[in-house]
């Protein structure tokens, strides 16, 4: 059906020589890695059997003149979906990751899957439009296209970047028509692949680094073949470790008073997990926590000129904060907990002429931090607090995982520096709460929405069957939305779920659609999968 997940895109085109999108078993894999091909095939055959179980369907009226409501979900108001603990959760999101649809495909082993930096390549190009892809992302394709299957099996028989493709995002230019080619992209290792009897390719590749386009070139064959600088990813930046004393002089400033006993401790940044500092106070520091954090910040505010809203640290929740990370909900509460963690460097001697909240600006690891407390507010995103501790892997699974257009997409890919690139993507997540349709401008939802039905995040590609690749965002409600045609279980990006195309109701554009389980114990019953490129930017 045309515009489904069969059928590409129900509105609009572009031109064929152009691959365009719109864009298990649950069982940790083995640690030997010569285990790893027999563990891949039990879980292959674990979800063919999951496919072929025969599953009750429920008798649905779906009549095309209805707008589904806010109701529909049955995520019982949360937007945190990802599994376990959330919402109930019994769908294994590990499957939606590994894009079981695509059926057998035999893994591809590479000997270098990272070039140095600085170095230069030759690569065959993919050239995509409405996909910006970043380091870390998976790019599921069906090869279809002469020059695009030439283009892989020139990378697979490379001797200088074995199994690597160049991947750029195009663009049209509403004013001219003019196809705009971006010159910063991402070099994508193929990790899976197999070839169809029809001759067509079954790919799933994996964004590593960055690159800028030094020149390129276009073969006899059409393969777009361009030389590449392998672009220098920066070490990320953290308060020096002697800019702060232990402990100041005089920690309790309320009362200018020295306590008897003074406690040394490491550096806040260095705490671990389960560590917490206790500091003797004296008798006029009396009062809540959260009224102390309120009383400095309106002292430091005053003595600095700057907000203290400004500090947000790294240092993980001790036991007596009272706080916890923020959960889903409006930015009040993160901001409170930034507080407490500003509150701490208090006690710090000063040793610079900088003051904390001026390195806080520029502490990779505390605006990655703030960042990840930003986004977990609209979606609990698998492995997060692990990237905490790799703020450049952080700053591009945010960028890859917020809703946003494709220039401001390739904006944040070609910004240099992991602070200039989390610093704007804190200013987008400030200004980001509905979300509204492209074309008319009616709103579908609200950031609080999003749930995450996929290992790699709430925003991921997927392939259909006539290679239309498609960026989804997954929620949990949407409104202002109609269905189209019948429940259909043909090439699901979701086992266990029947997909419906999902319309605008008020200028008809295809937005995406309505995954419902098949099976009544499947939790969630219902989601909505919407095309990220049919979004419009933060209003």
């Amino acid at each position: 059906m045309e515009g489904g997940i069969d059928g590409g895109l129900r509105n609009g085109g572009v031109e064929e020589d152009i691959v365009e999108p719109s864009t298990g078993s649950g069982l940790p894999p083995p640690s030997d890695e010569d285990e790893r091909a027999g563990f891949e095939q039990i879980q292959m055959q674990h979800f063919r059997e999951l496919d072929m179980e025969q599953l009750e369907v429920e008798d649905i009226d779906y009549d095309s003149t209805s707008i589904l409501s806010d109701d529909d979900s049955s995520m019982a108001g949360r937007g945190d979906g990802g599994g376990g603990a959330h919402g109930g959760f019994t769908f294994d999101t590990n499957l939606a990751s590994m894009h079981t649809y695509l059926g057998e495909v035999d893994d591809v082993t590479s000997s270098r899957s990272f070039a140095d930096a600085g170095a230069v390549l030759t690569l065959a190009m993919f050239y995509l439009e409405g996909i910006v892809l970043f380091p870390g992302d998976t790019l599921p394709l069906r090869v279809l296209q002469p020059r695009f299957l030439a283009a892989v099996d020139r990378a697979r028989h490379s001797v200088e970047a074995p199994n690597m493709l160049g991947v750029i995002h195009v663009r049209a230019r509403p004013q001219d028509g003019q196809v705009h080619v971006a010159s910063v992209g991402t070099t994508a290792e193929i990790r899976q692949l197999r070839q169809l009897t029809d001759g067509s390719m079954n790919v799933v590749a994996k964004g590593r680094q960055r690159f800028r386009v030094c020149n390129a070139r276009t073969e006899a064959d059409g393969v777009l073949i361009a030389q590449v600088l392998i672009i220098d990813e920066e070490t990320p930046l953290h308060i020096p470790r002697d800019a702060f004393g232990l402990l100041a002089s005089v920690p309790a400033f309320q009362s200018g008073k020295v306590p008897r006993a003074v406690v040394t401790s490491p550096l806040a940044y260095e705490l671990s997990d389960d560590e917490t500092v206790e500091l003797e106070v004296s008798d006029s520091d009396s009062g809540t926590e959260e009224e102390r954090v309120l009383q400095s910040e309106d002292m430091d505010s005053q003595d600095q000129g700057t907000p203290l809203a400004l500090d947000y640290g790294n240092v993980d929740y001790g036991n007596g904060s009272g706080l916890k990370r923020p959960g889903e909900g409006g930015w009040g509460g993160a901001r409170k907990a930034w507080a407490v963690d500003a509150s701490k460097w208090r006690w710090r001697a000063q040793r610079t002429a900088w003051p904390h909240w001026v390195y806080s600006q520029f502490d990779a690891y505390e605006l990655a931090r703030r960042a990840a407390d930003m986004l977990r507010q609209m979606a609990d995103l698998p492995r997060m607090e692990a990237m905490v501790r790799s703020p450049n892997l952080l700053s591009y699974h945010i960028a890859s995982n917020m809703p946003l257009q494709d220039a401001t997409r390739q904006e944040l890919l070609e910004v240099d520096g992991t602070v200039n690139r989390l610093r704007r993507e804190i200013e987008l997540l400030e200004t980001m709460d509905q979300l509204r349709c492209k074309c008319c401008f009616s709103i579908i939802a609200r950031r609080s929405d999003m749930l995450v039905m996929s290992s790699d995040g709430p925003i991921t590609a997927y392939v259909n069957a006539h290679g239309y690749v498609h960026e989804t965002l997954t929620l949990a409600r949407a409104r202002g939305l109609i269905l189209a045609g019948q429940p259909q279980t043909t090439n699901s990006w979701f086992p266990g779920y029947a997909w419906t195309l999902a319309e605008c109701t008020a200028c008809a554009e295809h937005m995406g659609w309505r995954f419902k389980a098949v099976a009544k114990e499947t939790r969630p019953r219902a989601f909505w999968g919407i095309r990220r490129s049919q979004l419009a930017e933060n209003c």
